[in-house]
């Protein structure tokens, strides 16, 4: 979740993200503008893909306010919990969708939805001006940047696999003790432990 104010470029950082897998669009391939059916369905599309559904804000009646939070609880949890959703069909017959599998990307000025919501998410806060533009302009000019990296890490971490291994068995622990105050619900320590692990390949990488 990009959490962050009209200006920050969280949408245009959030379109980055999603040439990781698939070609950079020029808008976002959904919003909170779609009914909670229309981004059920394309989540269900977006196999392998970053699904980016934008614009998450302040609602201006109570009915909307309704609206946004159910599509919101929706997407999270079938995404976070990677479940299959089933349903009647016309024939009074059960429908099994497919289940998630790609990921979903979600920007919004506000956060919503009930706790245990919020922790299948992973909130990003987005300041004003915290986003350089100029470096923004080269991913965007360029949107093979991102997959490149990521086809250079995994060649990488390819050649150095019983290394990372031992990096993952030896840190994790440590790591977990660390957030043992920093953290009270276990998915966030978990989280944790996972981005601080992550990062620690990152960097090895870039040095390497």
């Amino acid at each position: 979740f990009f959490l962050g104010p009209s200006g920050s470029f969280k949408t245009t950082v959030g379109l980055c993200a999603t040439t990781l897998f698939a070609e950079q669009p020029r808008v976002p391939a959904a919003s909170f503008n779609d009914t909670t059916g229309a981004l059920r369905e394309k989540l269900s599309r977006s196999h392998g893909r970053v699904l980016l559904v934008d614009d998450f804000r302040p609602p201006c009646s109570a009915a909307e306010r309704s609206r946004l939070n159910t599509s919101l609880e929706e997407l999270v949890r079938l995404v976070g919990d990677s479940n299959e959703r089933a349903r009647l069909s016309a024939n009074s017959k059960i429908v099994t969708s497919s289940r998630p599998q790609g990921a979903l990307l979600v920007t919004g000025e506000i956060t919503s939805g009930s706790e245990s919501s919020m922790l299948r998410c992973l909130t990003v806060t987005v300041k004003k001006g915290e986003v350089s533009s100029d470096i923004l302009a080269d991913f965007t000019r360029d949107p093979l940047i991102l997959s490149s990296h990521l086809n250079h890490f995994l060649l990488w971490a390819g050649n150095h696999g019983s290394e990372i291994i031992n990096i993952i068995q030896t840190s994790s622990g440590s790591f977990r003790e660390l957030f043992v105050d920093c953290a009270k619900e276990p998915r966030h320590r978990g989280i944790g432990v996972t981005l601080h692990t992550m990062a620690l390949l990152l960097l090895w990488y870039l040095c390497d």
